[in-house]
């Protein structure tokens, strides 16, 4: 029986289209899916540097119950197991018409040094939790917010020898030193191979594979800090060919290709994306094909968000996925000390990224009053907005309060879950990141009326200082109830009015 390189991967897009993504060894020249005894042919997309890409997709309309869909997949007319090596046959569920689907959110699916992973004894445990807990309930849809890999080792000295040698010449000579196709060609080489290598651990692939989702890169799918670098940097020839590389594969393994139906735009500009799902509008937001030191979105980006705000069917619950937090820990103290040094490459991630930096200030601002925006016209509705974010190795919940009317007062609600791989600051690190940072209550009006702030999940602290993933659904009481499962046990919900 032969074997996947990469996947499955089950994908959802706009229109009720599902699709399956799957890299094969090369030379093969006949890839079939077959769901629920129905075999077709899929598309085969383009040859990589490890072997072949394919595409299948299928429209499902919802129907009155919830439908179940059995597929495997046929690699000149062999049955296929996935890149695991442990299934060759798959499930996945689509709501019905009239109950509330459940929709998981995670982030940082991987490690920022080797460390840190030799350090964790139990890396996949919250993939395995997650495959429990869809055995008895059904998750519907994976939403996942960036970090989807962890490109950082790009930098170790054995990976890519030329760009070991990059690295040794002095910075002037690096700001103008070309790429060359050897260069490229190992580029294209490492990231294919750090998607294979890193998506292929049982649980985690079977959730792939059984869970239709939606992806949304953040910086460490590229490398650490991407887009919060000085310009001279940012916009160097190598820095340049790592992106396109990390773009290339960003593009096939998690958008799915410019095929997905749910893009803003198939140019490239940008890779946000917009579908209805049940009850919800889902926007996935890329923050970082076009970020500097003073932007997060480009004046295209901009637009076409606004005017899905402006258009978009009133009654959704609006979920965002926004990458950094909008609400979160105030860091301005500790930008003002690094500002006082010479620029510092390592704490590019942590201060200059944030949304509250000093470059961000003003395009935050104009996020969240858009987000008010939106949410004054769900609120007869009973429809939410809320943002959905991660980057910060915590679970949290942030909210923003509209209060110029005594009533209603209008909430924009930010969940926080991170990381579901990623172990979260220790003790120490913990300890100087509140000596260096406050959450207090932010106000982002004259008035007053306009606050921001960090809300106490129900049975936890504040802040879960914990691997954890989150999962909302709609309840009985018409509430929409966030649960984070956290590592050990240490679970935590909240329900947003």
């Amino acid at each position: 029986m032969s074997s996947l390189l990469l996947g499955p991967l089950l994908g959802y897009e706009r229109d009720s289209v599902y699709t399956v993504c799957f890299l094969t060894k090369k030379g093969v020249s006949c890839a079939e899916v077959c769901i629920n005894g129905k075999k077709e042919a899929a598309n085969f997309i383009k040859e990589t540097v490890y072997g072949f890409f394919w595409r299948y997709e299928i429209k499902i309309e919802p129907k009155d119950y919830e439908q179940s869909f059995e597929y495997f997949i046929l690699i000149d007319g062999k049955r296929a197991l996935d890149s695991s090596k442990c299934f060759d046959l798959w499930r996945f569920y689509v709501p019905s018409l009239k109950e509330e689907p459940s929709i998981v959110y995670a982030t940082c699916n991987g490690f920022s040094s080797s460390a840190l992973k030799n350090s964790t004894p139990d890396i996949y445990a919250l993939w395995r939790r997650m495959d429990e807990i869809h055995n008895k309930k059904h998750f519907h849809l994976m939403l996942m917010g960036g970090d989807q890999i962890y490109a950082d080792e790009l930098w170790d000295s054995h990976k890519l020898p030329t760009i070991k040698e990059w690295l040794e010449l002095p910075m002037n000579e690096r700001l103008v030193r070309r790429d060359t196709k050897k260069m490229n060609r190992e580029l294209e080489a490492f990231y294919e191979n750090l998607y294979i290598t890193k998506w292929k651990a049982p649980n985690m692939s079977l959730m792939f594979a059984s869970i239709p989702s939606a992806m949304m890169w953040d910086d460490h799918d590229i490398f650490d800090g991407w887009g919060s670098y000085p310009d001279e940097i940012q916009n160097s020839r190598v820095y340049k060919a790592i992106f396109r590389a990390a773009r290339k594969y960003f593009e096939l393994f998690q958008i799915r290709t410019l095929n997905n139906r749910s893009l803003f735009r198939k140019d490239r500009d940008h890779y946000s994306f917009c579908f209805e799902f049940c009850r919800y509008l889902v926007i996935g937001l890329d923050q970082r094909t076009n970020r500097k030191i003073d932007r997060v979105m480009n004046s295209n980006q901009w637009k076409e968000f606004i005017d899905i705000l402006k258009n978009s069917d009133k009654k959704k619950t609006l979920l965002v996925m926004a990458g950094l937090p909008l609400v979160y820990r105030d860091f301005s103290f500790s930008e003002h000390l690094v500002d006082m040094t010479p620029w510092n490459e390592e704490l590019t991630d942590d201060i200059k990224d944030q949304w509250r930096a000093k470059g961000h200030q003003g395009e935050r601002l104009r996020m969240i009053m858009w987000l008010l925006k939106a949410q004054r016209e769900r609120f007869d509705y009973n429809a939410k907005t809320v943002v959905l974010s991660g980057d910060v190795h915590i679970g949290a919940l942030g909210v923003v309060n509209d209060k110029k009317n005594v009533y209603p007062i209008y909430k924009v609600h930010q969940v926080i879950s991170s990381g579901i791989v990623h172990p979260p600051p220790t003790p120490i690190q913990w300890l100087g990141i509140k000596t260096i940072t406050n959450d207090d209550t932010e106000y982002l009006n004259e008035e007053k009326s306009i606050e921001a702030l960090m809300l106490k999940p129900v049975g936890s602290a504040k802040y879960l200082r914990t691997r954890n993933f989150s999962y909302m659904q709609w309840g009985s009481d018409d509430k929409l109830w966030v649960n984070w499962i956290c590592e050990w046990g240490n679970d935590a919900e909240y329900p947003l009015e």
